[in-house]
This record gives structure tokens, C-alpha cells and sequence, in this order.
């Protein structure tokens, strides 16, 4: 026995307004361009604005002359993570200092929670690599603050690095580290 139910007009355009402001609440990470070193003033604006954000930073140390100074620099140069509806990006994407969304397709491009997390893990870690394998190997990094990483080794002006996925589609995040206990990765 088949039962068939059958809608009213009203019903659907009922149930078609519940899913629109269902859809229009739904707050995610999306990944927002930015100018040349205009990342920390996009993050401002941002946050004026009651917007989440993320800016990932790394301490790096400079020496000029006699001095020798830490600085805190982005993660990723050139991008800030904010969290917020698919419509609210229209009202983002070009915030003084900022490009526009990452898109692709035309579609503003979306980091999930974990990647965000994950990138906040690599900022914990002060970078630098001696002691690794060959450039192509892919290793498992298994003690420290970047425990359960994966990356590849890479070499560039004569040293090996450790590139790690950033969770942007085609960047990748070059470290440097220093006796770190890791598996080699079949």
C-alpha cells in the first residue's frame, strides 16, 4: 500500500522559508584575501565588525646590527579567517586592506573547524628542521607540539624542509624543525 500525501502551496513555501533562514544563520569559516601586510588591519576591521577571526601568527626573530628582535607574522601571508554566513561575504569581501574571498567557481571558499584548529597548532611550534630525511619523503611527526602532523620534505637553497597542507587547496606551509622525533610515512 502506497500512501501519497500531497502539500498545499502554503505548506511549501513555508517549509522553503525555514530552510532559507536555516541556511542564512549557518556560520562557517571562510577564507578572506588580503593586500600585501594588510593582514592585521583586515582582522581589525573584522572584529569591529563582531565578526570571529583567525590570523594565525608565527614568532619570527630578526637581528639588525646589534639587535635581535621577535616579531609575530602570519601563518599564511596574505589570508585571515573569519567566521559568517554565505550572504554576509558579499558585505565582506572588500574591507579596506582586503582582496575578496577565495573563490573558486565563483564560490567563497570554506576551511572546516578542524583545519583552523590545525593551523593554530602549527603557530604553537617555534620553526626550524635539521636531522630529516631525504627531499620526497613523507613523515609523521610523533612527539612535541606538532605530534600527528603529516608533511613532506622538501629541498630548497640547499636545506630540507617540512611542508605541511595549510587546508587551502595548493598552499602549503614550509617549517623548519630542529630534533624532532618523526616516522617515515609509506
Amino acid at each position: 500500500m502506497v500512501i501519497l500525501s500531497f502539500f498545499g502551496e502554503k505548506d511549501i513555501l513555508q517549509e522553503a522559508e525555514l530552510c532559507v533562514i536555516v541556511m542564512e544563520k549557518v556560520e562557517e569559516w571562510f577564507v578572506l584575501r588580503t593586500k600585501i601586510r594588510k593582514e592585521f588591519l583586515v582582522q581589525e576591521n573584522l572584529v569591529q565588525k563582531g565578526f570571529e577571526t583567525e590570523l594565525p601568527l608565527t614568532t619570527k626573530l630578526i637581528s639588525t646590527k646589534n639587535i635581535i628582535r621577535k616579531i609575530k607574522k602570519p601563518l599564511i601571508s596574505g589570508y585571515v579567517f573569519v567566521k559568517c554566513t554565505e550572504r554576509q561575504t558579499e558585505g565582506l569581501r572588500f574591507l579596506p586592506g582586503s582582496i575578496d574571498f577565495l573563490r573558486i567557481n565563483n564560490i567563497p571558499q570554506k576551511i572546516s573547524q578542524s583545519e583552523i584548529l590545525r593551523l593554530k597548532k602549527l603557530c604553537e611550534f617555534d620553526p626550524e628542521i635539521s636531522s630529516v630525511p631525504e627531499a620526497g619523503t613523507k613523515i609523521l611527526i610523533t612527539s612535541g607540539v606538532l605530534k600527528g602532523i603529516t608533511g613532506i620534505v622538501r629541498t630548497k637553497k640547499n636545506k630540507n624542509y617540512f611542508f605541511v597542507e595549510s587546508g587551502i587547496n595548493g598552499i602549503y606551509i614550509r617549517i623548519e624543525i630542529k630534533n624532532t622525533e618523526f616516522k617515515i610515512i609509506q
